[in-house]
């Protein structure tokens, strides 16, 4: 479980990595969601509704407004892991 846990972790920051460091195009707040959406699943259900709701930020900086996308889908995601593995745990004592 801990490799799997790792490689997901590694993913979502490459994935930030990716998003900053390429130069902005129109769609790159929408790509990077996208794959956040599929990363973080089933989680990012729900966040996708939340950031729906809120509507668009408007910053002026790229990896700022980057960050600000990949956050809510990375600490949902991060905590489906946590109960995920605490679940197991319980199951595994019974």
């Amino acid at each position: 479980m801990k490799w799997l846990v790792r490689a997901w972790l590694s993913v979502n920051v490459l994935v930030l990595a990716q998003a900053i460091l390429a130069r902005e195009t129109p769609s790159s707040g929408g790509e990077l969601a996208m794959l956040m959406y599929l990363l973080n699943m089933p989680s990012s259900v729900l966040t996708g509704i939340g950031l729906n709701t809120l509507g668009t930020v408007n910053n002026p900086s790229h990896a700022i407004h980057m960050l600000l996308i990949w956050m809510p889908f990375f600490t949902l995601g991060a905590i489906q892991w946590l109960l995920l593995g605490w679940l197991i745990r319980k199951i595994s004592r019974s």
